[in-house]
This record gives C-alpha cells, structure tokens and sequence, in this order.
C-alpha cells in the first residue's frame, strides 16, 4: 500500500494496494461467494472457518495468522459470533498493531457488530452488507450498503476515507450498486426491506397453512400477482435459513417497530372486511396507490413483466 506517511503510528494512505484478502468464515456460503469473486478479480485470498475436529484454540490460531498476515480481513460470521467479541474470533491481545489494514463484516445488521469492530485498535472499519445472499449467480445488478466508521481521528478517519473508495470502487468493478449509510439508517432501512418482507411472506404462507389449501393447488391454479408471492414464498423460506432470518430479526432494533406497522396496518384491512366496507377499502386502497410515483409503478410493471414471461416459458 502506497502511504503518505510511514510513520506507524501516524500512516495515512493515500492509494490503496491490497495484494491479500482474509476471510474469517470462508466455510460459510456467503464466504465463499467471497472467495469466489475476490479470486476473479486477481486477489491472493486465505480462508479460515469451522471444520470437523477443529478445536476453538486451533480456529483462533488461524484467524490470527490470517489477520497478521493479510491488508483486508472479512469476517463472515453469524451476528451472535461476532457480538461475542473480537478476541473470542482472534485470541486476546490480537488487536494491536493494526493500523494501515481494513477489517469488514458482512452482517445483516451494522450497530451491534460494528460496535464491537471498533475494537480493531487503529484499523479501520466499514461495515459492508450486501443485500444479496449466497443464492446470487451474479453480483451485477446487486445492492450493497457501506458503513464506515468515523473515529474522531484525522489519521484514521483519511484512511478509511481511502478504503471506502477502493472498497466501493471494487463492488461497482463487479456491477454492484454501491450506497452509503451511517449503520443506523443501515438498520431502519434493512428492518423494512427485509424484515418487512419477511414478515409479509410467512404471514401469507402461515395464513394458507391455517386455510389448508395446498400449495401445489395454488401453483397450478393462479393469478400472475400471487404467482409472484407464492415464488417469493418459496424462495425465502427455507429451513437452512430460517435460523438466519431469527437472528436478523431480533438483532435489528428496529424490527418491532416494523412488524408493529404491519401488524396494524392488517388489523385496520380486516376491520374493513369484517365490515364489509367497501368505500373504505377502496379509499384505502386509493391512498396507497397515490403513494406510488409514476416511475416506481413503470418500473415494477416491467419487472412483473418480466417474471410472468419467464413464468410461462
């Protein structure tokens, strides 16, 4: 890495040149995706992650070495393992000496983990999630939220300044959309893109386990909007992930405040029904739809388009 200054405790780089990436959680699926794409982009990449027999002081020897040893570290490890601390990942007094290197997680939530990033001494820390899983066949098209963290340091805060631009610089290189966030909008905006979505989706495939209609029946027999639901269904709920999705939803201090919007939106919506309202359903209904601009509606209606096509074919 190319540095204005040299001094070790007062280095600010000015061009970043990483020739190795760690990845702490390379097992992991979306470690290898990682893996995957750093590779292709010409990186030197070493991995650490569980394996059978694997002792806990072994794993933390690894880790440590790759830490030593490479300019970015990865972690991509669950949330709770990462909120255990740094030292449960790399051993005690393995957190000096850092400064010049990047560390980053991948987490689906940024304010916990990137609490207990900031322990990494003098490196500094972005906290990177992208809005993607290990399913994706291609990063193109994909968003990915960068949150730096601010350190109140002049040195600091131009190094990660640098990073942050070779980091996006290296997303947009694989055809990602790169956005940055401080780690709290990071969290108000992902309860609501995921958690909310989440919510929607077990609550309609609840609901039809509640009705016992089988859902080969409501495939066979459909409309083009619940063809898209129902795929959505699928596609997300899958019994590897679902202690994923647990851990994203109760480790987002925002996700009661979403599902409670939900919860109450539903509440009003059946009111309706019960009733048999129908002048408030469609004064609703209205309200909603004037809520969407005129180019989201374009938009959606080409990519519903599109689904419905493929869906025939």
């Amino acid at each position: 890495m190319k540095n204005r200054a040299t001094n070790q405790h007062n280095i600010v780089i000015t061009a970043p040149a990483p020739k190795s990436i760690g990845i702490i959680g390379g097992r992991g699926q979306m470690g290898k995706l990682l893996e995957r794409e750093f590779r292709a982009s010409g990186y030197v990449v070493r991995t650490s992650g569980r394996a059978e027999k694997i002792s806990e002081r072994t794993l933390r020897r690894l880790n440590y070495h790759l830490l030593r040893g490479c300019d970015v570290i990865i972690i991509a490890v669950p949330i709770p393992e990462l909120c255990k601390g740094l030292e449960n990942l790399f051993g005690p007094r393995a957190l000096r000496g850092l400064r010049g290197k990047l560390i980053l997680d991948i987490c689906s939530t940024k304010t916990e983990p990137m609490h207990e990033l900031a322990a990494a001494g003098g490196a500094t820390v972005i906290g990177c999630h992208p809005f993607f899983g290990p399913l994706a066949q291609q990063v193109a098209g994909k968003n990915v939220i960068l949150c730096p963290l601010s350190r109140g340091s002049y040195v600091l805060d131009a190094n990660t300044q640098v990073w942050a631009g070779w980091l996006s610089d290296w997303w947009k290189g694989r055809g990602a959309k790169v956005s940055f966030l401080t780690a709290e909008e990071h969290d108000r905006l992902a309860a609501v893109i995921q958690i909310g979505v989440l919510a929607q989706v077990a609550l309609f495939a609840a609901a039809v386990q509640r009705l016992g209609i089988p859902l080969a029946t409501l495939m066979e027999i459909t409309t083009p909007n619940s063809l898209v639901l129902q795929s959505v269904a699928g596609r997300m709920l899958t019994a590897s992930m679902a202690s994923t999705y647990a851990f994203l939803v109760t480790g987002n201090k925002f996700s009661a405040e979403v599902t409670e919007a939900i919860r109450d939106a539903a509440a009003d919506f059946h009111q309706m029904t019960v009733q048999k309202d129908a002048v408030a359903l469609a004064c609703h209904i209205k309200a909603l739809a004037d809520g969407i601009t005129p180019a989201f509606r374009e938009k959606a209606l080409a990519l519903t388009k599109k689904f419905e096509a493929a869906a025939a074919a």
